[in-house]
This record gives C-alpha cells, sequence and structure tokens, in this order.
C-alpha cells in the first residue's frame, strides 16, 4: 500500500536515465543531475520509505515524491535531535557521490547498444 512507502508499477514507469535541471528563479544559471534508472529507482525507493516510515508521525494520506538536490549530491540525512517536535532516523543516501554533470552515464548507455 502506498502508505507504507511502497510506490505501485515504479519499475514498470521509470524507464531510461532521468536528467534532474536546478536553476535559478530567473533561468540564468542551470545546474544538471544526470542518474541511470538504477539510481532513480534506488534514490525514489528509499528515499520514500524513510519518509513515510522513518519519521515520527501517522501519514492521514499518501506522500508525494520529493528529491531533494543535496540527494542528488550524494548526501543524506542526519537523524534529528531529540529536542525536535518532528523526530526522524538518519537517511542513508544510495547514491554514493554527486551526480551533477555525470553526462557520460548516458554516453555509456548509448554505447552499450
Amino acid at each position: 500500500s502506498e502508505l507504507n512507502g511502497t510506490i505501485p508499477k515504479i519499475n514498470e514507469n521509470i524507464i531510461g536515465p532521468w536528467v534532474f535541471v536546478k536553476t535559478t528563479k530567473n533561468f540564468s544559471e542551470f545546474e544538471f543531475y544526470v542518474l541511470t534508472k538504477e539510481e532513480v529507482l534506488d534514490l525514489i525507493t528509499t528515499s520514500n520509505k524513510w519518509y513515510v516510515t522513518e519519521w515520527n508521525r501517522q501519514l492521514k494520506c499518501k506522500p508525494m515524491v520529493g528529491v531533494d538536490v543535496t540527494w542528488l549530491n550524494g548526501v543524506g540525512v542526519k537523524k534529528s535531535e531529540e529536542n525536535l517536535k518532528i523526530q526522524h532516523n538518519e537517511y542513508k543516501n544510495p547514491l554514493i557521490s554527486s551526480c551533477k554533470n555525470k553526462w557520460e552515464k548516458i554516453y555509456n548507455l548509448l554505447s552499450d547498444n
């Protein structure tokens, strides 16, 4: 069920590599983050499961999938301090390094075919 952190048909709905684009408000600067299909699947499934099951709260509706730019840089989320109102456990990012400008992932995929 979606309230437990799973995402139905995610393997069927995510195809090929993804390019995430971060831009300034006036579109004068761009940053590109290139992920393989496997990296996107890993990032979305682990972060969604973490968000749904590792936070000290109860869901009333299904969560939306979101990807933080720091996660695209291979950074996780530290465990929250004990005195915070909303507490959560650590999120261990499956991306071990930044995906910024990793265009070779697409090149490698194309050269394998």
